[in-house]
């Protein structure tokens, strides 16, 4: 058993380092790409979904183990709602105006309030913590309910 533990964690361990890797270089092409056309659209939308996919990476190993259940599939709506849409929430008021403005120009006349939110949401460090803190929720967010008949039968055994 711990022999298989240390096989999963160290190919989870491998995979997060490369994604990491790739991310950072994935990152650097498109900031390259960024001040050559100034195009910071695309920028904000791969450094967004790569954060969140970092975030589903780390919660990977809590699917996994709720995979191997036997059971049916739920979704935790009280994680989703009190982690997931606050975090989200800050992630529209930082980026949100930017990337919908890009799309609809409707919404580059709605300007957000910047108090008290300021504070939290624009800085980069903080942005990337909400975003990768959404992909962790995400794939935290769902779980499996074993079922009675299960259990009894994995107890006689």
């Amino acid at each position: 058993m711990r022999l298989r533990n240390a096989k999963f964690y160290s190919i989870y361990f491998l995979i997060m380092l490369s994604y990491i890797i790739i991310m950072g270089v994935a990152h650097h092409r498109m900031l390259m790409h960024f001040q050559r056309t100034f195009n910071i659209h695309m920028y904000h939308t791969v450094t967004t979904l790569s954060l969140i996919l970092l975030g589903f990476i780390l919660g990977f190993d809590q699917l996994y183990q709720q995979y191997r259940k036997k059971g049916k599939w739920h979704v935790d709506g009280l994680r989703l709602l009190c982690l997931g849409l606050p975090c989200f929430i800050l992630f529209i008021w930082n980026l949100g105006p930017f990337m919908l403005s890009q799309t609809f120009p409707f919404f580059r006349s709605i300007h957000f309030p910047p108090y008290p939110l300021n504070i939290i949401v624009h800085s980069r460090f903080s942005l990337y913590a909400i975003t990768t803190l959404i992909g962790y929720v995400i794939a935290t967010s769902f779980y499996k309910e074993e079922d009675i008949e299960s259990k009894d039968s994995s107890n006689n055994e």
